[in-house]
């Protein structure tokens, strides 16, 4: 049969104390470490003035007699229990008890020793049971007394007194035995073998040895114990105490004794035992600190797990030695706390932080400490323990923090939070964001009728009244509720999605109601937009397909998967195709079958890459001739990215492919026209040279040799020596012009620092600009290096230079500035000048034409800013002119991106020539 578990420790010392007779506990050094409160009573005197002190202080034997016969006699019976490892019943010893009346009474003890075996089986405590014999024993030294008076003495007592008749071998015994055993008083019972007959059959050998050796022997007391079986078969533990009476030879003849039944006593000793052993494996199992002490708060027990944490003993944890492991914020409230409970009897608690020996940190502790009280109340004994709480105190830090996180996430979400507890919907929680909406009046604790005053007339409460009978969430969406504008106090519309879910507990019940808020304004009131715009949507869908419909171009949508949606009617116009069928259906049937291939694989190209295309392919038309057509579509995509629809056009493109081809026959015509002029030219200018060289040298060879008498031979010969000049400048204009070409497709461009190259182009013409006494600036800070062909780049500088040292007005100095200039994404050349300046409206249309001069009292050929403007325009760059007659010119050459400067632009440098 399975026993049910204690649900509280068992007091032992309430069960100590409950023995009926004295019992006291001795260490191996004879000193009092536990006593009954039967012993208490016998020596008239409290526990604690008894515990701690050594036996003969508490017992202090007869002035007269020998002490160290005495404590001979008991350390006598220490070796034989030690060798025995059995009880053994002491001879009466006499001892001088004092009084609390100041008194001495002298009393007669006799004492049974029984050892206390630890774990180890070693020996740990002696377990006194201490029999007041003084009666008995001034009975005896009185003499014999009346069988009367015996009789009535047995009567009295509460033990079963015998008499035995050793010569007779007869029992006699009181009524007593008959009440405690259960055998009648008859002849049968009154015999040595009908008591041998119930003495337990493990115990008569030993019984009958000691009884041998008591009667054989000198003593005349003898005490056993045994167990003897009683009437209804039950076995009763007794303890005989007997005085033996001898004959004048010694010899015993009679035995008078007392039975006690100490079943009970035994039973609640072997209780005692057990749950002080299941006590010590329970203490010293735990992975707590268990500990007990004496009412004073002595420490005299600690548990192993005490031991290993702290790595201390009893002895050193005693009188706050323990104290060294705390912390030391801790220690002094510790014991402040302590020693109040200690006399106010209230149970001790608190939480510190002890070290453990092992990591030599500190870990956080539960110590309690519960006051054991016997029957008058008294404390003797309290029983502590303390648990690890750091890892609970660590996860409650945590918990915490991460409320606080949750509060903080529920205050700044926009969301409208609220609990209501009880049948009056009281509010237990309620989010910052609800309670501006309610003006600052809802906070925890008040009815929700209280906070919103008119929720009855809303039907609200009668709402929240039937969640908690149906325990099932209800929903709204889109509630309408007048709102005050906190800043301009005007009532406005907003509308909000409400959900009320009732929370329920572990038996199903509803405990409170969740509701849970947010605003839907925005939603409604884009919905109504989106309803609004998708009207709009479609009008213009309308619009666009009337649109599409009156366009010449073939217009198709198709789904992202190439499914058509639509296509415009022109379609089928053109194909002659049933509008049955949609265009995805239809165009393979009517594509050109060298088209086919290519143009699904660029389709799905473009499907992969969601992108895009343009490409020309051949539909055949209703008639069977196959028409080029442009084919260009478009994705829409949606905000991730992915394609929603395609958008796109056919358009017809042959008549244009068939004049692309003509321009190209034209253009392949032209180049060869303009390639045979440029050879033309050069071949001319080549040609010329020569015999232009042979006409100059004969024409010097006859002015330096032949004699004229015209007068105006003089003026006939420079007119001549102009035109030869004239002829030389244009056939080395045309040379330059040839070369502009060639340089542009032999010549590599290359960086071109400007502040040499314009040094160099300087140097060439520093008569010109000395002979006018020219001011000349050059500022190329911006970008101090061009990447260009270089020489194409000097003839650009010589001309622009050359041209404003020619064009110099005469009535004031001649100021001329080389910029460069870094103008959104590509470098710029300044060449200004403050000369006579150029009739744009005049000239403007006329300004880069071939052998085009405006000023006429300078010589020259007409050629140069022609040829500037064909090497910028061979660049890729454009040639501007700003000008103002009697003010002055500014040329700007914008090059292409790719003449852009090679060095980040930086302070303005000013280069004064």
């Amino acid at each position: 049969m399975q026993h049910p578990t204690p649900t509280e420790p068992v007091d032992f010392q309430l069960l100590f104390d409950a023995l009926p007779v004295p019992y006291l506990a001795l260490d191996l050094e004879f000193v009092l470490v536990a006593v009954n409160e039967m012993m208490c009573r016998a020596v008239d005197q409290p526990r604690e003035a008894l515990l701690g002190r050594h036996f003969h202080e508490v017992f202090p034997t007869n002035p007269l007699s020998d002490p160290d016969a005495v404590l001979q006699q008991w350390e006598l019976t220490l070796e034989e229990v030690r060798a025995r490892l059995r009880p053994v019943t002491m001879p009466v010893q006499r001892y001088n008890l004092p009084r609390t009346n100041g008194r001495t009474e002298v009393r007669y003890w006799q004492t049974t020793v029984r050892p206390v075996l630890g774990a180890d089986r070693a020996l740990r405590y002696l377990l006194c049971r201490a029999e007041d014999v003084t009666a008995r024993l001034r009975m005896e030294q009185e003499g014999a007394f009346s069988k009367e008076s015996y009789e009535l003495l047995t009567r009295a007592t509460h033990d079963t007194v015998w008499d035995v008749d050793l010569r007779r071998g007869s029992i006699w015994r009181n009524e007593l035995f008959t009440e405690r055993f259960g055998y009648p008083l008859g002849p049968e019972q009154a015999t040595i073998e009908f008591w041998r007959s119930c003495v337990h059959p493990d115990d008569l050998a030993q019984l009958e040895a000691r009884m041998n050796e008591a009667l054989t022997g000198k003593d005349n007391l003898l005490n056993v114990e045994y167990r003897l079986r009683k009437a209804d078969g039950t076995w009763a533990y007794v303890a005989d105490r007997a005085f033996i009476v001898r004959d004048a030879e010694g010899a015993a003849t009679r035995l008078v004794g007392a039975m006690q039944d100490i079943t009970d006593q035994r039973q609640a000793e072997r209780e005692l035992e057990q749950s002080a052993a299941r006590f010590r494996a329970l203490t010293e199992a735990q992975q707590h600190m268990v500990w007990t002490t004496t009412p004073e708060g002595v420490l005299d027990y600690i548990n192993p797990y005490w031991k290993q944490y702290m790595g201390v003993s009893l002895a050193e944890a005693r009188n706050w030695g323990w104290g060294a492991h705390a912390h030391p914020d801790d220690l002094e409230r510790v014991r402040q706390e302590r020693e109040r409970t200690l006399r106010t009897g209230e149970l001790f608690e608190t939480e510190l932080r002890l070290r453990n020996t092992t990591s030599a940190g500190y870990r956080w502790f539960l110590a309690r400490s519960y006051p054991v009280r016997d029957a008058n109340g008294l404390i003797t004994q309290w029983v502590g323990t303390a648990t690890d709480i750091h890892d609970r105190r660590e996860a409650l830090a945590l918990l915490q923090k991460k409320d606080q996180q949750l509060q903080r996430i529920i205050d700044t979400m926009p969301a409208y939070i609220a609990l209501m507890t009880g049948p009056g919907h009281v509010l237990s929680f309620i989010n910052d964001n609800l309670n501006k909406l309610l003006g600052g009046h809802g906070r925890p604790g008040l009815p929700v009728t209280q906070v919103v005053p008119d929720i009855a007339q809303s039907g609200l409460l009668q709402i929240l009244d039937n969640l908690i009978v149906t325990k099932e969430t209800f929903s709204v969406l889109e509630a309408p509720f007048t709102i005050l504008n906190p800043d301009t106090q005007e009532p406005e519309l907003h509308y909000y999605d409400f959900t009320y879910q009732p929370l329920l507990d572990e038996e199903s019940q509803s405990q409170a109601v969740l509701m849970f808020a947010v605003e839907a304004t925005e939603r409604v009131l884009a919905r109504r937009e989106a309803e609004h715009l998708g009207a709009e949507i479609s009008r213009r869908d309308e619009r666009l397909r009337r649109m599409m419909e009156a366009l010449p171009n073939i217009s198709y949508i198709n789904e992202a998967s190439g499914v058509g949606h639509y296509v415009s009617p022109q379609w089928y116009a053109y194909t002659g195709l049933p509008g049955t069928a949609g265009i995805d259906e239809q165009w393979r049937l009517v594509i050109h079958p060298d088209d086919l291939v290519r143009t699904e694989e660029e389709y799905a190209r473009a499907r992969k890459e969601k992108r895009g295309w343009s490409f020309e392919i051949r539909f055949r038309r209703y008639d069977g001739e196959y028409r080029w057509f442009l084919n260009q579509t478009m994705p829409e995509l949606d905000v991730r990215g992915n394609i929603v629809r395609w958008f796109g056009t056919n358009t017809d493109i042959t008549e244009l492919r068939q004049l692309q081809q003509r321009l190209e026959q034209q253009n392949q015509e032209l180049t060869r026209t303009n390639q045979d002029l440029d050879n033309f030219v050069y071949t001319a200018s080549h040609d010329l040279k020569q015999p232009i060289n042979n006409m100059a040298g004969i024409f010097h060879e006859l002015v330096g040799s032949a004699h004229f008498s015209d007068p105006d031979a003089g003026k006939l010969i420079s007119m001549f020596e102009r035109a030869l000049q004239q002829i030389f400048d244009t056939i080395h204009n045309l040379s330059d012009l040839v070369q502009v070409q060639k340089l542009r497709q032999e010549i590599l461009a290359e960086p071109i620092p400007l502040a040499g190259l314009t040094y160099e182009v300087l140097d060439s013409i520093r008569d010109q600009t000395a002979a006018i006494g020219a001011i000349i600036e050059l500022d190329v800070a911006q970008v101090p290096v061009l990447e260009f062909v270089r020489p194409n780049l000097r003839s650009i500088l010589y001309n622009l230079l050359s041209n404003a040292v020619k064009y110099a007005a005469t009535d004031r100095t001649s100021r001329i500035t080389i910029q460069s200039l870094w103008q959104e994404d590509h470098a710029v050349l300044v060449v200004q000048d403050n000369g006579l300046g150029i009739d744009l409206k005049r000239y403007g249309s006329q300004l880069f034409q071939m052998f085009r001069r405006f000023h006429v009292h300078v010589e020259g050929s007409g050629m140069g800013l022609y040829l500037v403007n064909r090497i910028v325009q061979s660049h890729g760059g454009r040639l501007e002119v700003h000008s103002k007659v009697g003010e002055g010119t500014a040329f700007r050459v914008h090059f292409a991106a790719a003449g852009a400067a090679l060095a980040a632009p930086r302070e303005p440098i000013l280069h004064s020539l």
